[in-house]
Parts: C-alpha cells; sequence; structure tokens
C-alpha cells in the first residue's frame, strides 16, 4: 500500500538546533521510493547558475512540476502522479502545520524537481521571506558521501558552520522551517561522482515570490 504523507508527518521530531528543522532515513515506504526513484522525470529541465548579484551562488538542473499556488503543469508517471496529489492536498498542509507551528492556511505551493551533477552546488544562505517552510525528498539511490552533494544544516554563514549533513539516499526527508539563522547549502558534488543528486523540493510561500535577483543564469538541459 501506498504510504500517506500525511499521516507520516507526525512521527518526525523537529530540532531547535541550530534552528527549526528535521530529517529522517527511509521517510517514505521502501517500495514507493523505489518506484519514485526509478520513474524519477528526465526531462524538461533547465540548467540555473548563478556566480554574483545574490546572496547565494549555485548550479542546478531543475523543473518546477508546479508553480506557487498553481496546478501540475506536465504528465507525470504514476507514482509521482500520486505524490503530487498528497502533496497538493488538505491533509499535508495540515500535517505540516501542525508539526512545524506554522500558519500554512494560505500558503501557497511550489513544486521543483531539483538534479545535482557532478560540480553543482549551492553556497551558504538563509531563505528569505515570502518562503515559509521547505520539505525535501531525496531519490538518488544508495549514496557514498564521499561523492558530496550532502545538505548542509549550518550554524552561521560558513561553509566550515556545519552542524550535521543529510544525505540524499532514496527514501530520505529533510525539513527546514525559514527564519533569519536558518543557514544551509548543498556541498559541492565531487567531479568524480558516478551519480546524479536527484530531490523533490516542496515550498510553502506566503505570498508569490520575489523577482529573481540580475546574475542568473538559465539554459536548456
Amino acid at each position: 500500500m501506498t504510504s500517506s504523507i500525511a499521516h507520516d508527518l507526525p512521527a518526525l521530531a523537529m530540532s531547535a538546533v541550530p534552528y527549526a528543522w528535521c530529517a529522517a532515513a527511509d521517510f517514505l515506504a521502501p517500495g514507493w521510493a523505489r518506484e519514485l526513484e526509478a520513474t524519477f522525470p528526465d526531462e524538461r529541465f533547465t540548467l540555473n547558475e548563478r556566480r554574483t548579484g545574490s546572496d547565494k551562488t549555485y548550479r542546478i538542473v531543475m523543473n518546477t512540476i508546479v508553480p506557487p499556488g498553481g496546478v501540475l503543469q506536465q504528465a507525470l508517471p504514476a507514482p509521482w502522479q500520486r505524490l503530487c496529489d498528497q502533496l497538493l492536498a488538505a491533509p499535508y498542509r495540515e500535517a505540516m502545520a501542525r508539526l512545524t507551528g506554522v500558519d500554512l492556511s494560505g500558503a501557497l505551493i511550489e513544486l521543483t524537481l531539483n538534479r545535482y551533477h557532478p560540480g553543482h552546488w549551492l553556497s551558504p544562505h538563509t531563505d528569505k521571506y515570502p518562503k515559509l517552510v521547505t520539505q525535501l525528498f531525496y531519490f538518488s539511490g544508495a549514496w557514498d558521501e564521499r561523492w558530496g552533494g550532502r545538505l548542509q544544516i549550518l550554524g552561521g554563514p560558513a561553509a566550515s558552520d556545519v552542524v550535521d549533513t543529510v544525505a540524499p539516499a532514496t527514501g530520505r526527508t529533510a525539513l527546514i522551517v525559514r527564519s533569519e539563522r536558518s543557514w544551509h547549502a548543498v556541498e559541492p558534488m565531487r567531479e568524480h561522482s558516478p551519480a546524479v543528486r536527484r530531490s523533490l523540493q516542496v515550498i510553502f510561500w506566503a505570498s508569490a515570490p520575489l523577482p529573481v535577483a540580475p546574475g542568473r543564469r538559465t539554459e536548456g538541459a
């Protein structure tokens, strides 16, 4: 039977150190997680890169499948359709609000597929309002930490301020409540990595996101 995200969320234990966040291994039922990994969409991605003009730099391949407050923009394999249906339904929103203590009743939900290839990264940063909460689901198979690509929970703006890490192995999840001190990053993918880091990012926005600052380069992938 397919697991219910809303049903499983209360089992997560939020941490207050260094800010409100949590992570869990094997959050998704193993069979469903393997289905999602095997059918991870590979089309409609664009390369997004920033080296100047903002508080963070990155190189990521992205595909926004549900824009903020919108509906699914493309046909997806059946396991992904089931997952998106759950994430866009009221029980998930309500369970996330109870877990995080954040009022999400009027929030706009955005769903984005991300891929990090060798040499890709996301520098230390805190998310800006109107972002409220982010949940990440990983679909990268069994992960060797020597490949890089771990989510880094940081105690401050320096890359060395690592408090904890989350490897992007299939079935894992991580959740961050945005604040002025919610520093985090994705460590650079090693050039020798034989794997691709794959994830689904769920963002709750208080209102439409701010315009993208100058300096971002986007091209087909």
